[in-house]
């Protein structure tokens, strides 16, 4: 498995996604940060070319982003609807990266804004690889009953 360093990568709301510096990484290290890159963004048109068609996308839980998801428009929509779920603002700070020729992993920070305070959610982003293109997603918070009571109450 290989390693990536940390980063401070910040994206929504500022539009910035800096790629972190990598050392001797799998090609899919690249692969996945700019994956997520493109999700987080709801860049459709990149994410067309960094996953497969029929990607499959699963956000546990019972808020409203809680989704299982199939091919690139619905992961985009999916994407385009937090706004909505955190109309305060919400952030990602992505953290380490490991990937091998068939997984990938991504640990972030996603932080939302809510009258007026931020609260920060660790989180957990496993890929699935095949054929150079993302297969699958799975994003999971470190605490999920937090995390769907921070965006359901956020409406």
């Amino acid at each position: 498995m290989t390693h990536g360093s940390g980063s401070s990568a910040t994206t929504r709301g500022s539009g910035a996604h800096e790629q972190p510096e990598h050392r001797d990484p799998n090609p899919n290290v690249q692969l996945i940060h700019d994956a997520l890159g493109a999700l987080l963004k709801a860049d459709e048109q990149a994410a067309r070319q960094l996953f497969e068609e029929s990607v499959a996308l699963h956000y546990p839980g019972r808020g409203p982003l809680a989704a299982e998801l199939k091919g690139v428009p619905e992961a985009i929509s999916w994407m385009q609807k937090m706004p909505t779920a955190a109309p305060g603002g919400v952030s990602f700070t992505l953290g380490s990266s490991f990937a091998d020729e068939q997984r990938g992993v991504i640990l972030f920070v996603m932080s939302v804004q809510k009258d007026g305070q931020i609260t920060h959610q660790r989180s957990i982003a496993v890929f699935a690889i095949r054929n150079g293109k993302v297969a699958e997603i799975w994003a999971t918070p470190s605490d999920l009953y937090a995390s769907d009571e921070l965006l359901a109450s956020a409406r």
